[in-house]
Order: C-alpha cells, then structure tokens, then sequence
C-alpha cells in the first residue's frame, strides 16, 4: 500500500503504474484469502483501467474476469455473470472469435451459467469456447491444453466428444516417442 500511494503521489490517480499497483493488491489479497480487501481493489482497477482505457479496452476485460472469480467465490454469482459478459465481450471485440484468451474467459461464462442453472445457454458458452480455441499449430498447443481442460464441462453437458474433433488437430504431428 506504500507504493501505490507513493504512485498516487507522483503520477496521480489515472496512471498506468496506479493501476498496476491496484491490480498487484488485489492479487495479493486474494491470495492471502481477504476477499474483502481484494474485491475492493479490483473494483479500484477496474475504475482506474476505464478512466485511462475507456470502458473497451482489452486490459480491463483480464480484471473484470478476476473479478467475476472473486464474486462467484463470494455467492455473488449474478454480479459475477455480468461481469463476465462483458469481459467476454471486449475481448472479442479486441482479438476476434479465435484466441485461447477468449476462450478462457467464454468456459468461465459457462461455469456461471451452469451455477445459476442456465445449462441451455452454458452449453452454448462451451461450443464458443471450444471453437475460439486456436490450432495448435498456431497457439504452441495451448488450444489442445485449453480444450482437454474443457472436456468435464463438455461432458457435464452431455455432448458428444466429436464436437471437439473440427479443430482439425488431426493434422497435428504424432509426436515421436524416444
């Protein structure tokens, strides 16, 4: 808390260094369990992040994800599913339909939907997810890793593995084994 203050002293309250060292706190208790204090913090970056960003920009949609976490934690689910939206909806404004990210951010959607009982629309969450997961030629495999962290939730929704196939990971090298 020094430093933020002492970066509040120096480059005022809307400044990128502000906003990191929020974002740092926020962290920081959320690791340390003071949900309080955390929530607290991200709701400052997320304020501080629109002043300097706008209300857009793909940096407040990572904080706005962060957060939606900490609520669900907290049973504010409803408050978390908004936040989500629109965390999923910046991002893919800013990077388009394919990007590990986005997808990330829409399985976390379904996660919500699923806790509130809206399994229709968590389903249609997951098909998002899984077709912005990038190829894994394109992604180093973080697709493949992202979609293999999918599958319980695919199953839960009883879908059939086979929608996971169209990512033509068929094309994908056999790895060799030594």
């Amino acid at each position: 808390t020094e430093a933020l203050a002492m970066r509040r002293r120096l480059f005022g309250e809307n400044h990128p260094d502000v906003e990191e060292s929020l974002q740092g706190l926020a962290n920081h208790y959320l690791r340390k369990g003071d949900d309080a204090r955390a929530e607290s913090y991200y709701r400052q970056t997320i304020a501080v992040d629109e002043r300097i960003y706008g209300r857009d920009h793909s940096h407040l949609a990572l904080t706005l994800n962060d957060l939606a976490g900490l609520l669900e934690k907290r049973d504010a689910v409803e408050d978390a599913l908004s936040m989500r939206e629109r965390a999923v909806e910046i991002r893919e404004q800013a990077v388009g339909p394919k990007d590990s990210l986005l997808a990330s951010f829409l399985f976390n959607l379904a996660g919500s939907r699923r806790s509130l009982s809206r399994p229709a629309l968590a389903e249609v969450d997951l098909r998002r997810a899984l077709e912005a997961l990038p190829e894994p030629a394109e992604s180093g495999g973080i697709g493949l890793i992202n979609a293999l962290v999918l599958l319980p939730e695919v199953e839960y929704l009883n879908l059939r593995c086979h929608l996971v196939v169209p990512f033509a990971w068929r094309k994908t090298p056999a790895i060799p084994v030594s």
